[in-house]
């Protein structure tokens, strides 16, 4: 797959607010004139509504017009995805998305290619990964270091805007995410939000988990595509054998050399099935990017 970046033109400044709205939209200024705003406004509280409806008919007029595989929407930044030689082109995007009448900047976009960064995150369509952005890892590690120094406080913002930042991060570590509620416990104790206070002992040892985790994770991650698949697996273990494992048509066997030296680890021989079975697997076929049932 290839990958292309579309931008809106001043997104929410294409939409028209209505006309019998235009008598609460008005402004004065100090000279006594009256100003008008007939265009939606970012962060309203209908503006996403008032923006979104029109930008998804664009997007499902784009993909009925254009061989793609799929469109990707953030607010007015889109991601276009296409099969490796398919000869649609982003001029032929821009050149279509202004005669819907959309406001485009034809020279802010970016033409199909392997990778690309969208949402924070970098994605490659041939390798099928996604990745965080070169240096934001050790930025990451840089802005929960100071919160691990002792003696150090902190204000209801400080916690806040880490916590942001590493929500962010936990879409490409999920594992992490229950390694914030210690975050989200210490931000909701704040009585004065500009009081400061020292780090949680709960919060502290999470952060810690974190920053091990993000100096040795491997950081890139597969993308899930396409449905789940069954391969079939079975697998079952026994004291007075061993381990019997059933891939679709293939099997494996595996006997143990002392059937009666401990009759109660049946639960050690169990967990032993799952991870050969799941070896076994990668073994048999390729798995790179997919979702098995077992």
């Amino acid at each position: 797959m290839e990958l292309a970046l579309f931008d809106w033109e001043k997104a929410y400044r294409q939409i028209p607010t209505q006309m019998d709205q235009w008598k609460y939209l008005l402004v004065k200024d100090f000279d006594g004139n009256f100003l008008l705003d007939t265009r939606i406004t970012f962060g309203g509280v209908a503006g996403c509504g008032s923006f979104g409806r029109p930008a998804d008919a664009w997007k499902q007029i784009m993909k009925e017009h254009f061989k793609l595989l799929n469109i990707f929407r953030w607010v007015d930044d889109n991601l276009f995805v296409r099969l490796q030689g398919e000869k649609i082109s982003m001029e032929e995007v821009v050149d279509m998305s202004s005669r819907l009448g959309v406001l485009t900047n034809k020279e802010k976009y970016s033409p199909f290619q392997d990778e690309q960064k969208f949402i924070g995150f970098v994605w490659n369509g041939v390798q099928k990964t996604v990745r965080l952005p070169d240096g934001k890892v050790e930025k990451r590690i840089s802005q929960i270091t100071p919160f691990l120094e002792s003696k150090a406080n902190f204000d209801y913002e400080d916690v806040e805007i880490l916590v942001g930042r590493l929500n962010h991060v936990a879409y490409i570590l999920p594992h992490l995410k229950c390694h914030l509620c210690s975050l989200y416990r210490w931000l909701i104790s704040w009585r004065i939000r500009k009081a400061r206070r020292a780090t949680p002992p709960d919060a502290f040892q999470d952060l810690t988990l974190w920053v091990d985790t993000l100096k040795s994770f491997e950081h890139t991650r597969i993308i899930n595509y396409g449905p789940p698949v069954d391969v079939g697996w079975v697998g079952d273990a026994s004291t007075s054998f061993g381990i019997g494992i059933l891939i679709g048509k293939r099997w494996a066997q595996f006997k143990l050399q002392d059937p009666q030296s401990n009759p109660l680890r049946i639960s050690y021989l169990e967990t032993v099935a799952i991870r050969l079975g799941l070896l076994m697997i990668l073994k048999l076929r390729n798995q790179r990017g997919k979702t098995l049932v077992v």
